[in-house]
């Protein structure tokens, strides 16, 4: 990343699995630090939750021209609903009510970082999926040579900076 970034502070971060076991494992291993986290194990109240959610609008009224008023400045870099903005979805593939593809699809912000976390899906459906654009990146379940929570953290931190990265671009024009 080259660039200042117009913003940056922890987000939520959605985790969707049909398995509330896999979602409880989930929840001790991540870094509480860099973000805040919602588990849903039912994919229809996710998206609901997701596309409903009406954050800190950064773009580009939460950035003001200096015409305007310093305290809307203010109220932006202040407000506590800022923390609750989604950056990332990390999403089951195989779930008997939705598929996790479907999900990613039917996500309304086109800014949401969308991270595959699997036991089932193969490489190339992931590599299908990426090279649609419908993911960010793929994880998966079964991976013991490394720390899973490692792992997730470390996607979780790259997906956060790249959300703010695209924000950055999108908001001074250079989002290709």
């Amino acid at each position: 990343m080259n660039s200042l970034l117009c913003c940056y502070f922890p987000t939520k971060v959605i985790f969707v699995d049909d398995s509330s076991s896999i979602l409880r494992s989930l929840a001790p291993i991540l870094d509480h630090n860099i973000a805040t986290y919602g588990f849903f194990d039912n994919p229809y109240k996710a998206l609901e939750f997701v596309n409903s959610f009406q954050g800190i609008d950064f773009l580009p009224s939460a950035f003001p021209s200096r015409e305007q008023k310093s305290d809307e400045i203010y109220k932006a870099i202040f407000s506590p609903q800022r923390y609750e903005e989604v950056s990332s979805v990390i999403v089951d593939y195989e779930m008997p009510s939705m598929k996790g593809l479907e999900f990613c699809e039917k996500l309304q912000n086109p800014y949401i970082r969308k991270i595959l976390y699997t036991g089932v899906a193969d490489e190339k459906v992931a590599i299908e999926a990426f090279n649609k654009g419908l993911i960010d990146g793929y994880i998966r379940k079964q991976d013991e040579s490394d720390d899973p929570s490692l792992i997730l953290n470390n996607f979780i931190r790259q997906s956060q900076l790249k959300y703010f990265k695209t924000l950055t671009d999108v908001s001074y024009g250079t989002y290709s």
